[in-house]
């Protein structure tokens, strides 16, 4: 017999407006990470950060977006295609005016590529060792950088 599973959610539900702004967010960054190349991604999350923010977001701001997102997407709560759900936090937070620095890396050893939004160089509220990964791609204050 199979058993029901569910995830034990014990934030408060966001409110509408921001549940509106994360639908948008996931439908516009589902789109992208599937149809567009990861530069081009990177070069329009730019464009948009110049175009859009007014400031940094805090460490604050950043996990209540991350929680929202999560909130509104069972991929995001589950931890699965973290690049489409960093693109969402990101596009979240621009929704409010405000940036987070979004960034692609990836380890060696056992091969693997992760995508993850950071304030002040420090990952957000993220499941993973982020000193184990090598940024690759970032998009921050000082637009597109490119490692490695």
């Amino acid at each position: 017999m199979s058993q029901p599973v569910g995830f034990a959610w014990n934030r408060p539900r966001p409110s509408w407006p921001d549940r509106a702004r994360a639908a948008f967010a996931l439908g516009l960054a589902r789109l992208l990470v599937r149809f567009v190349e990861v530069e081009k991604i990177a070069r329009l999350l730019d464009l948009l950060r110049r175009r859009l923010a007014r400031r940094a977001a805090t460490t604050e701001e950043a996990a209540q977006a991350m929680d929202v997102v999560s909130a509104s997407s069972i991929v995001c709560a589950a931890g699965r295609d973290s690049r489409r759900c960093s693109v969402a936090i990101a596009l979240f937070c621009l929704t409010k005016r405000s940036w987070v620095e979004w960034c692609l890396g990836m380890r060696r050893s056992p091969l693997e590529t992760r995508a993850w939004v950071q304030v002040d160089g420090r990952p957000v509220d993220e499941r993973m060792d982020a000193a184990a990964f090598l940024p690759v791609l970032a998009v921050g204050r000082d637009g597109v950088t490119v490692g490695l």
